[in-house]
């Protein structure tokens, strides 16, 4: 499932930088699977209003309140997107599709690789979600420290699985300083089958997930969560 990483060169990478970006992190004929698979999930479109956190079958499209949601988006915080929870159990005769990400939470080997690179051992219980941005969909500007039931979050990953994305329909997940938000510090593009990790901190910078453009023709999948301590 995992490639056969150089784990002693991203380690030294992350210890420079705090983050670090690893190409190709599973083999490819699993992350096809990945993206094949994907696209018949039992997706959620989870958004947020004035009136709290809504979530509606992607179908059911007419229902959503665009408007509402842009409106609450532009006093600070908001998001539009479709969600799919890892720790969702296949019903009976439901194909589990998810399993094989659903085994990351257990996973040795996942854990191991953190563990190496990050040179913190005592990170543990990854948490997963399954996110799908297609046309307008975005998330605006946040930090990912807090506690949690599982901990404190430390270490935040994402690894994105639409193939021959292009950088001109957005979505991609943008870093600005806490301090001034129209100051971009970098920027991950959503290229196939590329991890990225960096270290959740208390004084951490904002980031955003760009609006995917309402010309894309396809949309953007990423496997993503973080490790607590």
């Amino acid at each position: 499932m995992f490639n056969d990483l150089d784990v002693e060169k991203y380690s030294r990478h992350f210890k420079d930088n705090r983050r670090v970006k690893i190409d190709n992190f599973l083999d490819l004929n699993t992350a096809e699977q990945y993206f094949k698979d994907f696209k018949e999930l039992a997706w959620e479109t989870i958004f947020l209003t004035s009136q709290g956190l809504g979530c509606q079958e992607p179908e059911d499209f007419l229902n959503i309140p665009e408007g509402a949601i842009v409106q609450n988006a532009e006093k600070g915080f908001g998001y539009y997107y479709d969600n799919f929870k890892v720790s969702r159990k296949a019903a009976i005769g439901e194909p589990d599709i998810c399993k094989g990400v659903r085994d990351w939470e257990t996973s040795e080997d996942f854990l191991s690789i953190f563990k190496e690179i990050t040179n913190l051992n005592n990170i543990h219980t990854p948490y997963l979600n399954i996110s799908r941005y297609c046309q307008n969909h975005f998330l605006t500007h946040h930090d990912d420290h807090t506690v949690t039931d599982f901990g404190k979050r430390k270490i935040a990953f994402s690894l994105h699985l639409t193939p021959e994305w292009e950088a001109h329909w957005g979505g991609q997940t943008v870093f600005i300083d806490k301090d001034n938000y129209n100051k971009i510090l970098r920027t991950i593009s959503p290229e196939f089958n590329v991890m990225h990790i960096w270290e959740v901190k208390e004084d951490d910078h904002m980031h955003f997930v760009s609006m995917v453009s309402p010309f894309s023709n396809k949309c953007r999948y990423a496997i993503s969560g973080w490790l607590h301590e």
